[in-house]
């Protein structure tokens, strides 16, 4: 698939040496490591040029690698980071100076983020102008909708929402995304497709339903990312263009692959629209 310019990939993680940034003692899986620069070799091929680095929970509230990432490609990337409810607002701003754009609150994995401290973390952002980036299932939420409805900031849901395929399209949780989606209170991640599959290989033909009413409900805030280097995930590993090829499949429109791609994730993280 061929990419229009300045097209973005929304979420990837770095890991390693873990001589120089170790894990938590708390993890729940350790990792491989995954450089920058391998991970700039795969968007040089691919024809991306903007990315967004995620802070994944076997580091815990320890940013050092993300950070140290974003000073070396300032203008190509922003991040997104995990810190407590206490955190110095001072040290968020010069973050904020360097690329940060959003907490993230992982409820799906082990770390010491939990539910109860969203909304503190919700008064610390907003003056920041961050958003809250959530890695939950869905659909164990019987109240999503009412939950996150006047939080106060952008939500942003990592893969889809990390739903349960077999419930179908219609379940509960599926649709309360969908209209925090349609009512603009939030965005989705086209990533993670192979985490939510009963299928072990691309193109996971029974999440594009899914895919494609996620774009139906709001195509201005949708966006694609590859969760390189897929960690946690026992399944075959995709290749990286295999992943971008699965656009074609939730959307043959070039106007819309380049809101997914470009314009969506220039609005949601401040790249510069050049």
């Amino acid at each position: 698939m061929s990419l229009p310019k300045n097209s973005c990939d929304c979420h990837f993680h770095v890991f390693g040496p873990s001589s120089r940034y170790p894990y938590a003692i708390n993890r729940s899986y350790t990792p491989k490591d995954s450089s920058l620069g391998e991970f700039f070799a795969l968007l040089q091929t691919n024809g991306i040029s903007r990315a967004v680095i995620v802070q994944p929970s076997v580091y815990d509230y320890d940013n050092s690698a993300i950070l140290d990432a974003l000073r070396a490609k300032p203008q190509q990337l922003r991040a997104i980071v995990v810190i407590d409810d206490k955190h110095d607002i001072k040290e968020l701003k010069q973050w904020q100076e360097w690329g940060v754009r959003g907490v993230r609150v992982n409820l799906l994995f082990n770390s010491s983020v939990n539910s109860s401290s969203i909304q503190k973390l919700v008064k610390l952002i907003k003056p920041l102008g961050w958003h809250l980036q959530l890695l939950i299932n869905i659909s164990d939420y019987k109240n999503l909708y009412e939950d996150f409805k006047n939080i106060g900031v952008d939500i942003v849901f990592d893969h889809m929402g990390h739903f349960d395929i077999e419930k179908g399209v219609k379940q509960k949780g599926f649709q309360d995304m969908l209209r925090l989606l349609r009512e603009n209170l939030a965005w989705v991640k086209l990533s993670g497709a192979y985490r939510v599959s009963n299928m072990p290989y691309p193109p996971y033909s029974d999440v594009i339903p899914f895919a494609k009413k996620i774009i139906e409900a709001n195509q201005e805030r949708v966006i694609w990312a590859s969760d390189w280097p897929h960690p946690s995930v026992s399944l075959p590993t995709p290749q990286y263009e295999e992943l971008i090829d699965l656009v074609e499949k939730y959307t043959k429109d070039e106007k819309i692959i380049k809101k997914i791609m470009v314009e969506n994730p220039v609005k949601l993280y401040d790249f510069k629209n050049i």
